[in-house]
């Protein structure tokens, strides 16, 4: 027991020292950077077009899609981060998960505009796969060049189907819930 709690203490000593040191990284070597200005920029300015576009008649369908679009992408970077399959060199916060922005905001407002626009599954597939491609071999690239991401040990042609995945389960869970809605509406 005694060797446990030695152990413990060893880790919470190493983990105070990562957060100082990822602190100190973030305020001398991230924060006010250009790309720490696009990020909170996306971070933003998203919602704003999200909201222009908005089929408000159905607001909270659409919310709940997309906040499940965001905890399976923020779960998805949590697991790569852990496990060392790729980076994120510039973090809006250093008390904020890695790439917050693009999970909170890009991928959950697209896949949201894809939902509400393509309500029927072939034309909802459809958009759904262009999507993917385009955040796989466009999306991931650039971002990588730009200095936001960085593949340790990953390949881009894994999240082609990753993000078509996320869009069909989430998808099928919504529509689940909202013909369960419908029975009882009647």
């Amino acid at each position: 027991m005694e060797e446990s709690l030695h152990l413990i203490n060893e880790i919470m000593e190493v983990h105070a020292k990562f957060i100082q040191l990822n602190y100190d990284h973030w305020l001398h070597y991230e924060f006010y950077t250009w790309q720490w200005w696009v990020l909170m920029f996306i971070l933003i300015v998203p919602w704003f077009i999200w909201l222009a576009v908005l089929d408000k008649k159905k607001v909270v369908e659409i919310f709940l899609y997309g906040q499940m679009i965001f905890l399976f992408t923020t779960g998805m970077d949590a697991i790569g981060v852990t496990y060392r399959l790729w980076y994120y060199p510039i973090k809006v916060s250093p008390k904020l998960p890695h790439i917050f922005p693009l999970d909170s905001t890009v991928l959950p407002i697209i896949y949201m505009i894809i939902y509400q626009h393509c309500p029927r599954w072939p034309l909802f597939l459809k958009a759904t796969i262009v999507m993917a491609a385009v955040f796989a071999f466009i999306g991931e690239p650039l971002v990588e060049r730009m200095g936001f991401y960085t593949p340790l040990n990953w390949l881009i042609i894994y999240s082609f189907p990753i993000y078509i995945i996320i869009g069909v389960v989430c998808k099928k869970f919504i529509d689940w819930l909202v013909s369960i809605r419908q029975k009882h509406e009647r």
